[in-house]
């Protein structure tokens, strides 16, 4: 079980406040970019398996063990793939989740639950190779091309090479928090990968990001003042000096 992937998200980038596509009665939203890097030396690599034609949703299961050139000798049931209208192809359900939380006096993020001030619920994803995140390190992954290209490959075909990330733009379909979420002020924008932890990874305690935003009084305008490093969530509240 040695053979799997590392999902670690980023804190989430390019954020601002601009038009809303998710809430009829909100015209502006906190918009935001995410992505989410595969650290390890073998591929997240998922298969979908439809129930019957037509259907809209398909079991998902991943491969744990890999053989030469890239085959899969081994999968396990993971979860569900979603068809998703208005993305127009199949999710991989419960892949992350988004929330905006307040920080304690002592700078931390509150991760209790009165520290919760919005969040997306858990978000399907098609999972895919966007960018290059890093060159990879196993010698079943020196091609310098991705596997997981398109998501318009059919119910079963998604992952993320080692070394690559897949990306969420800003103004992609559901990448933001509504105008009637938000409250002035400092705020922790925090990411998580496999916040159910459906998938089999090398190691699940770096599948937090954190991003420390600042939201002006009127809602209008946002500033970023700290981002914690992919796979640690350490991003606090500046202190006054002693």
């Amino acid at each position: 079980m040695n053979e799997l992937p590392n999902l670690v998200p980023l804190p989430a980038f390019d954020i601002a406040i601009g038009p809303s596509n998710s809430s009829p009665d909100a015209s502006v939203a906190l918009r935001f970019a995410a992505a989410t890097a595969n650290k390890g030396d073998f591929a997240l690599d998922l298969f979908g398996q439809p129930d019957e034609i037509g259907v809209t949703s398909a079991a998902a299961s991943q491969c744990v063990d890999w053989g030469i050139d890239r085959a899969c000798a081994s999968r396990r049931t993971v979860g569900r793939f979603l068809w998703h209208p208005d993305h127009g192809h199949y999710h991989f359900e419960d892949f992350a989740l988004y929330e905006l939380r307040r920080f304690r006096p002592n700078g931390k993020v509150n991760f209790k639950p009165r520290g919760l001030v919005a969040t997306s619920g858990k978000v399907s994803f098609c999972v895919i190779d966007v960018e290059q995140d890093r060159s990879p390190s196993s010698p079943l992954y020196l091609f310098p091309y991705p596997l997981y290209y398109s998501c318009f490959a059919g119910v079963g075909f998604q992952g993320i090479s080692p070394g690559w990330r897949d990306v969420y733009s800003a103004f992609t379909q559901g990448q933001e928090f509504p105008r009637e979420e938000l409250i002035p002020g400092r705020l922790a924008l925090v990411i998580y990968a496999d916040p159910v932890d459906r998938l089999h990874e090398t190691r699940n305690d770096d599948n937090l990001a954190v991003t420390g935003i600042e939201i002006s009084p009127d809602l209008s305008k946002v500033e970023v003042f700290c981002a914690s490093e992919p796979g640690s969530g350490d991003c606090s509240l500046p202190q006054p000096p002693q």
